[in-house]
């Protein structure tokens, strides 16, 4: 996720190595939780149990 914990000059090399290695293109912000979030505290998901909710953009597919 792009937070402010891997701001900084010091990271830009990094972070284009992880926005090239996502099939996105880029790093999730993260108000793209909010879906997956919302989902697990409403009734929508009050059956889901022991599961993985994978937000990623993809990169779980490499």
């Amino acid at each position: 996720m792009d937070t402010i914990l891997n701001e900084g000059e010091g990271l830009t090399r990094a972070r284009d190595m992880w926005n090239a290695r996502n099939p996105m293109g880029r790093m999730g912000h993260p108000w793209e939780l909010t879906g997956p979030l919302v989902l697990l505290c409403s009734n929508a998901g009050r059956y889901i149990n022991g599961t993985d909710i994978v937000v990623d953009g993809g990169a779980i597919v490499f």
